[in-house]
């Protein structure tokens, strides 16, 4: 059905706020001639109306997708103080330093800034995030099928660059809070010294480069938002290979069966094989991954069997950062048990504090000055 021509423009519908998303449409090929595919939903939220044309921007197509509706009178006004660059009360402390470094003259945002949603009061940003989620996945899907069913290639998500916004008046529009995650863990500190200067040019020189799990570990936190299926998957391939590699290096004896053969899971091999083998320990004794890596470890993989064994998958982003994170802390550790002591730095300050307990160590600076290979 054709879209009516007030949602297309963006014209002023009474008494309700007109929401959209536009986006940048990857692999979608719309046809020389006549008028580009439009399409119209009944959702749970409303009706919403996906459309596409041409960019007059860029050679490629553009996605959008919108809905009109009669919003919340608190959801109203947050929008309305929004609309105005300013902070709604109700939400996180406004001196957290995100929020105020982006405060400018009488408390007002750049013009430029998108407040997150995880910053507005919680009735406000779960009322947006159902919404936004609805909208995105119409859009998705719409984009999805339209490619498939005319076979046109092109990456696996073929939306990218939302943008997100409001108007009250469908004239002036207004930047949307949304879910921005939050980013791939930072770099703190580089303690780059002759030390750490000599490891690195005599592990290169031994023809060595990054670990193989740390390379798919990568990979996997890369896709974390546009192909958070493929993230699942490599990152808990990324620590079976490198609790794989760990082992067959200290016992060369047993690669073919580790690399070849089928074996026994990444949880028994991290817990019950490994401190067996000859790597690096505390005092003789094996440096146990904490609680939360072998819980995360095993969530991670039953999801990835999940997936990969029936199709299904049910993570938000953020929930999924939290298993990568933990995946993250565990190659670290499995680093030091091949040597790479100083790997320990860079495990999360608490499971960094959780492995120096169950070591018995004093601090991490005995823990890594003490530990051999035994």
């Amino acid at each position: 059905m054709n879209a009516p021509a007030a949602i297309l423009a963006g014209r002023l519908v009474a008494g309700v706020t007109t929401f959209r998303i536009s986006y940048r449409a990857s692999g979608i090929s719309l046809p020389i001639e006549g008028e580009p595919p439009h399409f119209r939903y009944e959702t749970p939220i409303g009706i919403v109306y996906v459309e596409f044309a041409k960019d007059p921007a860029r050679p490629s197509e553009r996605c959008r997708v919108s809905t009109d509706l009669a919003i919340p009178p608190e959801v109203q006004r947050d929008l309305e103080i929004l609309a105005d660059r300013r902070l709604p009360p109700g939400g996180p402390d406004a001196e957290i330093p995100f929020i105020r470094d982006n405060l400018q003259a009488h408390d007002r945002f750049s013009p430029a800034f998108t407040l997150p949603i995880r910053f507005l009061p919680a009735q406000t940003g779960r009322w947006l995030t159902t919404l936004e989620d609805t909208l995105s996945d119409y859009a998705q899907r719409t984009a999805s099928v339209l490619r498939w069913q005319f076979g046109m290639p092109g990456r696996a998500r073929p939306l990218s660059e939302p943008r997100y916004e409001f108007s009250f008046d469908g004239a002036e529009w207004k930047p949307l809070p949304y879910e921005i995650p939050r980013p791939e863990r930072g770099l703190i500190s580089w303690p780059y010294d002759a030390a750490a200067h000599d490891g690195i040019e005599a592990y290169v020189q031994r023809g060595r480069g990054e670990p193989l799990a740390h390379e798919m570990y990568r990979e996997a936190i890369a896709n974390r938002i546009d192909n958070p299926r493929s993230c699942l998957a490599l990152a808990v391939a990324a620590a079976e290979v490198g609790i794989k590699q760990t082992a067959a290096a200290a016992a060369p004896a047993a690669r073919w069966l580790l690399v070849r053969g089928p074996s026994p899971s990444a949880i028994e091999l991290l817990t019950r094989y490994l401190p067996t083998l000859p790597i690096y320990k505390f005092r003789g004794a094996f440096v146990q991954p904490t609680a939360a890596m072998k819980k995360n470890l095993g969530a991670a993989v039953t999801a990835r069997n999940a997936l990969v064994h029936a199709g299904m998958f049910g993570f938000t982003t953020d929930s999924l950062i939290e298993l990568l994170d933990s995946i993250h802390d565990l190659i670290w550790l499995l680093a030091f048990y091949n040597g790479q002591v100083w790997a320990l730095s860079n495990v999360s300050a608490r499971e960094q504090r959780e492995v120096v307990r169950l070591a018995g160590a004093r601090d991490l600076g005995e823990l890594a000055e003490t530990a051999a290979r035994a």
